[in-house]
């Protein structure tokens, strides 16, 4: 990339990373990232770099970082689009009512509406059968 149309698409990068509402620790290693391609903007592998840098902030841009749901913890509400939505898989639907059972149950313990810090479920498999599709009702 020519140096004044790199510096135009660093421009672009600063703009979206002020549009989007990072938490402070990302906004401070992604504006030191952009710092260091702006400094290394006349070399010759800054193009290596503008793609890395520019692929992770679009990443970490894309993401909903002040929104929040409101979650629906109904177990045959979940049974019934689980259902709907994914034949067979009846060991994978059981695992997944189970960790939702569970956070019901300790949502239920506790006195206030307190904000569980459940784990990622991580769904491991062969290629095709129904892992991506789970994660979408």
């Amino acid at each position: 990339m020519e140096p004044n149309v790199l510096d135009n698409q660093i421009k672009k990068l600063q703009d979206e990373v002020k549009n989007a509402s990072l938490p402070p620790p990302l906004l401070e290693k992604v504006n030191t990232m952009i710092e260091l391609l702006a400094a290394t903007s006349t070399s010759g592998d800054s193009f290596v770099n503008f793609e890395a840098i520019s692929n992770y902030i679009n990443w970490v841009s894309g993401f909903p970082w002040n929104k929040e749901t409101k979650d629906i913890l109904d177990l045959n509400h979940a049974r019934e689009i689980l259902d709907k939505n994914h034949y067979g898989l009846q060991s994978v639907k059981d695992r997944i009512l189970e960790y939702l059972s569970s956070i019901i149950l300790i949502l239920q313990k506790s006195e206030s509406d307190s904000i569980i810090r459940a784990p990622i479920l991580c769904l491991i498999g062969l290629v095709g059968t129904g892992k991506t599709t789970l994660a979408y009702p």
